[in-house]
């Protein structure tokens, strides 16, 4: 069974969601998956519908964009994608 992150980003892909970059180690996380374009609902309704992920959102800083992701602490993958404005 494909993990439910990698769930989401095919998903996400399929939808027309541009993936802008993979980040290796980044804090706690092996990968990131960072996307170009904002989460389409299809994928967030999967998204909480999966029990092993969390979902997290940021704000946003002068230095960093307001985003909104979904984390998979136990195999230690997330996918980020920019806040609609």
């Amino acid at each position: 069974m494909m993990a439910a992150v990698e769930q989401l980003l095919k998903l996400a892909e399929s939808l027309g969601v541009r993936r802008e970059t993979v980040v290796s180690d980044w804090g706690d996380f092996k990968t990131v998956y960072w996307m170009a374009d904002p989460m389409p609902l299809e994928v967030r309704e999967l998204g909480r519908d999966l029990s092993e992920l969390e979902y997290a959102s940021y704000e946003g800083d002068p230095h960093n964009r307001a985003d909104e992701n979904f984390l998979d602490r136990d195999r230690r993958v997330a996918i980020s994608f920019p806040r609609a404005c």
